[in-house]
């Protein structure tokens, strides 16, 4: 699967959930009190770890009793790598 689709997908998903446009994973690591050098080392060296492991959280938690949902969501914004299919 494609890093950069993923992470896309990621950014998509945050900016529907908040109702901002503008809204990304990194912008959502600060909000959550991650400091900008942790962020950027994220960025630069764990970025597969942290897609993965999002992902992953979003399809256990919120949709753990409606898989068909998180895969029609996971479709629409891009979380499979794949790009949208919007």
């Amino acid at each position: 699967m494609d890093l950069k689709a993923r992470i896309a997908g990621l950014n998509a998903f945050l900016a529907e959930i908040y109702a901002d446009g503008d809204m990304r994973l990194s912008r959502f690591l600060a909000r959550i009190g991650i400091g900008e050098d942790d962020i950027e080392a994220i960025r630069r060296n764990h970025m597969e770890e942290l897609a993965a492991g999002c992902i992953a959280l979003l399809s256990q938690e919120p949709f753990k009793h409606d898989e068909r949902s998180f895969r029609l969501i996971s479709l629409r914004v891009g979380l499979d790598g794949m790009g949208t299919n919007a």
